[in-house]
């Protein structure tokens, strides 16, 4: 049976989508908007964290610094490179925000990599000073020198693959 031009099996599909679009967000999946208190509070928390990924039905950001707004996340402006002739004032350029009613998530995480570049660096040293001696002991005469760098290639190898490891952000729920 047709009603119009829509099918009688397709009328309750349609009316359900058209009550969850009229309901809005709150339906739909997204976080409420948090008020003035709860703002405050993830402010303070967001001091904690040095990544954030805010994450749209659209898009994903990841961001080193959250700024949070009563209209929701704010985008830091691009950085602008200086040009080589200056050609006056340049535009002032507007930073973006994220609204509420469009942010399914944001998580947030911290970063190790500096203490992994330590403790790679510290591992990486010990094992270049092993290998220095190793192939002092085997090497005569002025060969012998080349165990000197073993030390310092073992120490910088070892601090990237340290920082290669611990920079890798560990995720978290910060926001709903």
């Amino acid at each position: 049976m047709v009603l119009g031009s829509v099918r009688k099996s397709a009328l309750p599909k349609s009316l359900l989508f058209g009550t969850l679009l009229a309901l809005g967000p709150g339906v739909s999946g997204a976080a409420p908007v948090p008020d003035s208190a709860r703002l405050d509070l993830m402010r303070a928390e967001a001091a904690r964290w040095n990544h954030f990924r805010v994450t749209s039905a659209l898009e994903r950001h990841e961001l080193e610094h959250l700024t949070l707004d009563s209209l929701g996340v704010i985008l830091a402006a691009p950085l602008r490179r200086p040009a080589v002739i200056a050609g006056g004032p340049a535009p002032p350029v507007q930073s973006s925000v994220i609204r509420w009613s469009d942010i399914d998530r944001i998580d947030a995480g911290r970063s190790h990599a500096i203490s992994g570049f330590f403790q790679g660096a510290l591992v990486g040293g010990m094992a270049g000073v092993t290998a220095g001696f190793i192939y002092a002991n085997n090497a005569e005469g002025e060969a012998a020198l080349g165990a000197v760098s073993a030390p310092i290639v073992g120490i910088l190898l070892g601090g990237f693959v340290g920082a290669s490891i611990g920079g890798s952000p560990k995720w978290e729920t910060f926001y709903p």
